[in-house]
């Protein structure tokens, strides 16, 4: 089990540098297409689309690390009234619940 924990902890630092080097890509764009609209009056085409595709896949690419980081964005008022076990509980079904809506078809 540490050889499989340790290989996920691999597979989400590298999709983690995939998404910083996604935000980076979209920092050159979008300061292209500003510099360009400025000086010679017409800018990248596909820019804002470009930037608004990123974002989301930023999103899903850093999901699973901050997940397993224990970073993501949650509320955590009623696990710190609950007992450990009990939260500890609550935080695997919560996880469980994520990655099944998160793969349910539509």
């Amino acid at each position: 089990m540490t050889r499989l924990s340790a290989a996920f902890g691999r597979l989400f630092n590298a999709l983690a540098i995939a998404a910083a080097l996604i935000l980076l890509g979209m920092v050159v764009i979008v300061t292209a297409d500003i510099v360009l609209r400025n000086t010679i009056g017409s800018g990248v085409v596909w820019a804002n689309e470009v930037s608004e595709y990123s974002l989301y896949l930023m999103t899903l690419l850093t999901a699973p690390w901050l997940l397993r980081r224990g970073q993501h964005v949650r509320l955590d008022i009623i696990l710190t009234l609950v007992p450990a076990r009990a939260a500890w509980l609550m935080e695997a079904a919560s996880s469980c619940a994520s990655c099944s809506s998160a793969t349910a078809s539509p």
